[in-house]
């Protein structure tokens, strides 16, 4: 299985020159491909939610994680952890895999610490990034193309932004980038990974909208 998920706002056309890679590369594998408009950044932690739910029904159809607590009970043997290949591009495909660890991680699981190993990878591709308000800004409005919904949507978000950094500390709230970082961090990012899952970071000395440094 290969979990693809994409940058925030990332069009189709666009993310189907990776998809094409990995068709020609593990031809037998099968892929789920994840997008995040804008709005999955400021909707209710309900609707991120509901938006990922699909992939969890998809892991369930084809076995990767079991569909029923009452098969994890019945089972006495520790289970084969899922062989997953996961490549999450840029912030928003991160929000996205990290809006699908917390929805997975409110279902009863089976443990794979001692499991046998399958072959898991992740691979984070621009991320975390920290670019600022400018690359925010470019981030949410860059598919915009009336001038006066673009400049009203950069008003938007500096103020969503300033909130965040200034007001959000000060009531004990983390912001997204803050939560994104502690989530990737972590060593069970995803039920089936643990410390021992390798992991590729790619960053590019030509992307202005997550720099490398």
């Amino acid at each position: 299985i290969i979990l693809v998920f994409g940058w925030m706002g990332a069009k189709l056309r666009h993310l189907h020159k990776y998809t094409k890679v990995y068709e020609e590369l593990y031809p037998g594998a099968t892929q789920v491909l994840v997008t995040s408009p804008p709005s999955f950044f400021y909707c209710t932690e309900g609707s991120k939610r509901r938006a990922v739910a699909p992939v969890v029904e998809i892991l369930e159809a084809l076995g990767a994680i079991p569909g029923m607590p009452s098969a994890i009970l019945e089972k006495k043997k520790a289970p084969t952890s899922p062989r997953i290949l996961i490549h999450s591009f840029s912030n928003g495909g991160a929000y996205c895999m990290m809006t699908l660890g917390k929805l997975l991680a409110a279902r009863p699981m089976p443990s794979f610490e001692s499991s046998p190993r399958g072959t898991c990878a992740l691979i984070l591709d621009s991320a975390p990034g920290g670019g600022g308000l400018g690359s925010a800004i470019d981030a949410f409005t860059g598919h915009i193309r009336n001038p006066v919904g673009k400049f009203g949507a950069k008003v938007f978000i500096s103020t969503l932004y300033l909130f965040g950094y200034m007001v959000g500390p000060m009531l004990g709230r983390k912001t997204s980038l803050q939560r994104i970082r502690e989530s990737l961090y972590a060593a069970h990012l995803l039920p089936w990974m643990d410390k021992r899952t390798p992991r590729l970071y790619l960053y590019s000395k030509k992307d202005e909208m997550v720099p490398c440094q």
